[in-house]
């Protein structure tokens, strides 16, 4: 699970959508590795050691299963998808933000799942650009 703040950029954990899914697939019997670049430390004193705390996106993806991007963080949009193991079995990723949109929709070995808004409504990703400032420097340009 990539992104266990309520949004990016921040360390803020409370009611975050990635706390409560973290929490909840642990709850449920399910092996949980998360990794957020800034609220790492908060999620550790919520959750404990109900889950495993990866050092990088790439080590907290290598094996996965499933993967789940829960917050478009900026440091996401820089992960190197080829860093994706095949361990013989399709990964499934959910993209809650449909940042891999363009790289993992109909790839032969990855089930592409793409939830929320997205990048192709473009007032609404500036919208929420202005308000997480969240904007690449490509995007700050327009």
């Amino acid at each position: 699970m990539l992104g266990l703040s309520y949004k990016p950029d921040s360390d803020v954990i409370e009611e975050s959508q990635g706390l409560m899914l973290a929490r909840g697939l642990a709850g449920h019997g399910y092996r949980v590795s998360v990794f957020d670049p800034l609220a790492m430390d908060n999620a550790r004193a919520e959750l404990g050691d109900k889950v495993t705390y990866a050092p990088s996106m790439e080590s907290c993806i290598y094996e996965a299963d499933t993967i789940v991007i829960v917050n478009p963080d900026p440091a996401f949009r820089l992960l190197d998808i080829s860093q994706i193991r095949n361990t013989g079995s399709r990964t499934v990723v959910v993209d809650c933000w449909r940042i891999f949109r363009d790289q993992l929709y109909g790839s032969d070995l990855i089930d592409y799942v793409g939830l929320g808004i997205g990048d192709h409504d473009e007032s609404r990703t500036a919208l929420l650009a202005e308000m997480w400032d969240t904007r690449t420097e490509a995007d700050q340009t327009r």
